[in-house]
């Protein structure tokens, strides 16, 4: 397989990304290619394969045109919260490279960001493609709060784009989610609100799985979302579906085909 002849031919316009199964070890939404100011990057994030490269490719004459006007805005959303200056992007960070690596998550695809002052990799939460807030997480154990919000937006991080919901409590549990083909939805701690709600109402399966130690709350959030007319199931957990464990994973593949 010609990694790189497979990437130039999804003809990425400038700032997309591209996700998808692996065309080398065939796991399933782990690789992704991005088109960064013409520059073709690619990486399968499954800890056991080793496909990565990059090389460089032609700019269009409407892109060229959007760098020169300062129209180009990276990966085309549109800003309503701004970030602190000190929030970067840089996906060179030994933190934010090890956090993904650990989680086998792309931050490329979750338009991952670093916070300098604080050593946090954030997690920007957008509300219909418009930024509203962020989330940083602590990159070493001495780093305290370990979550951080920098907002005030009364929304859920939310990342992929299914009919299946499955509700969660951080942003890496939701990123991981989206891995395994649902919709990661987070509540960015264990308080189920009335935005949530709403927001959850729009998918026709929503799957409540907090971590095991908050399986009352699971209970409790799922009768609530299924008292106004959502189609809620409640899933009880071994561990945190972040750590990917394999009976977890089959469970929830069984509630979702229920």
């Amino acid at each position: 397989m010609n990694v790189r002849s497979y990437v130039e031919g999804l003809d990425l316009p400038m700032g997309r990304v591209h996700r998808g199964n692996c065309p080398v070890c065939n796991r399933r939404n782990t690789f992704t290619a991005v088109n960064d100011l013409g520059k073709l990057m690619w990486n399968c994030y499954a800890a056991s394969c080793n496909v990565a490269g990059s090389a460089n490719t032609t700019i269009s004459a409407a892109d060229l045109q959007k760098l020169m006007r300062n129209e180009y805005v990276h990966k085309d959303l549109p800003v309503e919260f701004e970030l602190p200056d000190w929030i970067i992007l840089d996906y060179t960070k030994p933190a934010l490279k090890a956090l993904c690596q650990r989680w086998e998550l792309d931050p490329h695809w979750l338009d991952l960001r670093y916070d300098v002052r604080e050593d946090r990799i954030v997690f920007p939460v957008r509300d219909g493609g418009k930024l509203v807030d962020a989330v940083g997480r602590g990159g070493h154990l001495g780093v305290t709060p370990k979550w951080k919000r920098y907002g005030v937006a009364r929304t859920a991080y939310v990342v992929g784009d299914t009919d299946t919901a499955v509700v969660v409590e951080d942003c890496i549990s939701a990123a991981v989610v989206d891995t395994l083909g649902y919709t990661g939805f987070a509540l960015l701690g264990t308080a189920l609100l009335e935005e949530h709600k709403q927001l959850l109402a729009k998918y026709p399966k929503v799957v409540v799985a907090l971590d095991p130690d908050a399986m009352s709350k699971t209970l409790v959030y799922t009768r609530e979302l299924k008292a106004i007319g959502i189609e809620a199931r409640a899933l009880n957990l071994y561990d945190d579906l972040k750590y990917r464990v394999p009976a977890d994973i089959k469970k929830l593949e069984n509630i979702t085909r229920s």
